[in-house]
């Protein structure tokens, strides 16, 4: 049974949700579970603050539905919460990492240690020398800090933490409704969502006047309370007092188109030759009758309601009729459940990236595990060859055991490392005979990928290493590798493909240096992350069993690189064709051993 996806929006007014799966065979996305919990309705009332009302609505959840350990988690937050801003930038589509760090710095108007914060260019394809328009979306940690102390014990479920207004434009875009320009308006109980779609670009804003204005002038004229002004809009149309309510009512949708004609002539000062003809009207108002026609009449758009599903099917447990009533306020869920799937066009995600990460090591990536594996192999290898040629390397070797258990995450492959190493053992007179050669100590190697593999960060992934002589100029040239794009290991380190591999001459100057490469799971700051994380860690690194350090110096040896892998496979992909792509940051570091630590 495919895994379940489930969409939680978290508005002002309700919590609304949608459960579905996706079957990657056929490409279906199905809905099988629909539900609204109206804040008004539960012990803590309209008045409680926004965080006091979404935990009591977790606590009916809970009550009604349950996500199990398996399941995709996604959540959306109300608009005015998320900072955005669409910004263009050179043609240097290389770079567009680096410079879209530093723009973040400068447009969001907070400290980016308190934020989350993500980005995606609005067009998919350029044309040469063309602008790149981005959008920059952030929020601040403290809020997302909430809604996982919200969740609870299902935070380790969170894929998605996504804007409102993006959830809807995926859904709209699923669905084939935006092939034209067109003007989406969701109202809902604190903001109207201003989505302006001209394809294959978008832009959204979220304007602080919305359904509780309306609830607020019924409040006013005739003197109930909120709950029941709330209870009477969706009854305005069997009410006697049709005409009167409506009237009192006219000032705010005045207000609110008001508020909408100004956003889109803002938008159309920066893209003069838009034309919009057509407007898609959602939220839990559009259930009360006039609204559309009253907003048609002032706008003078040819508005549209959303009543069906297109392409998203309908499970058989699920009551169309109720759901095709329900949809206006269940855009955003559902567009959810087309993120949660990995068919949004908008991927903006700001999830804490050590929930991301827990998640990667929970779910055992094959490819993760794979490298695990190799390295296993290879160092069994490694040390089951010294293992024939003496009683000194013996010991080596025992001490390397004890060093592998103590390593976090390692200890459920040391029964295929003693596999391996067993077979290794009746290897005569191979290859593997050049890496006990004297000019290297026997156990550098080990201690090397020993204090590498206890030293990297869960969230930084080992993919190789060697060890060997050089001489100070050919260090050197390897440091000034980081400043040139593309640079990484030379072509001919450590002899290139001779037989000297991993193992060159030694002259009475040579420095022994470990070369490794790596990924880096971390996508927000970087390069600050393994500056710290990483390069300064091994600085700081014990050779096992001594006080003194294991490297002398750790540089870095090539810039950083974007990095698509498959999320379930590992694979390198393509980001734009991929299923699930996940971003990686590789890179190249050395540090040079510390032959007074017993590194020779």
């Amino acid at each position: 049974m495919p895994t379940a996806i489930w969409g939680l929006d978290f508005g002002v007014s309700a919590l609304k949700v949608v459960r579905g799966n996706f079957e990657k065979k056929t490409g279906a996305i199905t809905v099988d579970l629909f539900d609204q919990i109206v804040y008004g309705e539960l012990p803590c009332g309209y008045d409680a603050s926004p965080v006091e009302k979404q935990r009591e609505g977790i606590i009916e959840f809970r009550k009604r539905h349950q996500i199990e350990r398996q399941d995709i988690l996604c959540v959306s937050v109300t608009g005015s919460e998320v900072f955005s801003r669409f910004i263009n930038l050179p043609p240097v589509p290389g770079r567009l990492g680096e410079i879209i760090r530093y723009e973040a710095g400068q447009q969001i108007p907070f400290d980016l240690n308190d934020v989350l914060w993500d980005y995606q260019p609005v067009k998919d394809e350029l044309e040469d020398g063309e602008e790149i328009e981005v959008g920059l979306f952030a929020i601040k940690q403290r809020r997302v800090d909430e809604l996982l102390d919200v969740l609870g014990s299902w935070r380790d479920n969170l894929r998605v933490v996504q804007n409102a207004p993006l959830a809807v434009f995926n859904l709209l875009e699923y669905e084939n409704r935006l092939e034209e320009p067109t003007i989406v308006l969701d109202i809902g109980a604190s903001t109207t969502d201003v989505l302006v779609v001209d394809p294959p670009q978008f832009w959204v804003r979220s304007l602080l006047v919305a359904g509780n204005d309306l609830s607020n002038a019924l409040v006013k004229k005739f003197g109930v309370s909120f709950e029941e002004a709330e209870q009477i809009k969706p009854k305005v149309a069997r009410s006697r007092h049709r005409e009167q309510i409506m009237r009192i009512l006219q000032p705010v949708f005045g207000e609110i188109a008001s508020e909408i004609q100004r956003s889109l002539g803002y938008y159309k000062s920066l893209s003069r030759e838009v034309k919009f003809e057509k407007m898609i009207l959602l939220g839990s108002a559009v259930q009360m009758t006039g609204t559309q026609r009253m907003l048609a009449r002032r706008l003078q758009y040819k508005v549209e309601g959303f009543s069906e599903l297109r392409h998203i099917q309908v499970g058989d447990g699920v009551d169309e009729a109720e759901l095709k009533a329900a949809l206006p306020a269940l855009v955003a869920p559902l567009g959810l459940l087309v993120q949660g799937a990995a068919q949004a066009r908008v991927h903006i995600n700001m999830v804490p990236e050590q929930i991301m990460l827990k998640a990667a090591m929970s779910e055992k990536k094959p490819w993760l595990l794979g490298a695990a594996v190799g390295l296993l192999l290879v160092s069994g290898l490694f040390v089951a060859s010294q293992y024939l040629y003496g009683e000194e390397i013996r010991k080596a070797q025992q001490g390397y055991e004890r060093q592998l258990e103590d390593v976090k995450g390692f200890q459920k492959w040391i029964e295929k490392y003693k596999e391996e190493q067993s077979r290794a053992k009746k290897v005569r007179g191979s290859d593997l005979l050049l890496l006990t050669k004297p000019t290297i100590r026997s156990d550098v190697y080990i201690d090397v990928l020993s204090v590498l593999s206890q030293t990297l960060p869960t969230d930084v992934y080992l993919l190789s290493l060697d060890v060997g002589w050089l001489e100070p100029d050919e260090v050197k040239d390897l440091g000034s590798a980081v400043g040139a794009t593309g640079g990484g290991m030379p072509a001919d380190f450590f002899g290139g493909d001779t037989e000297q591999s991993g193992d060159v001459t030694k002259s009475a100057s040579s420095e022994l240096v470990a070369y490794f490469s790596a990924e880096s799971r971390v996508t927000m700051e970087p390069e600050q992350f393994i500056e710290r994380e990483v390069i300064r860690a091994l600085q700081k690194a014990r050779a096992p069993g001594s006080q003194k350090r294991l490297f002398t110096d750790v540089r870095q040896a090539s810039p950083l690189g974007e990095v698509w892998r498959d999320s379930k496979t590992g694979k390198r992909v393509d980001k734009e064709n991929a299923e699930s792509p996940a971003r990686f940051f590789s890179f190249r570091a050395y540090g040079i051993v510390n032959i007074s630590s017993g590194g020779e």
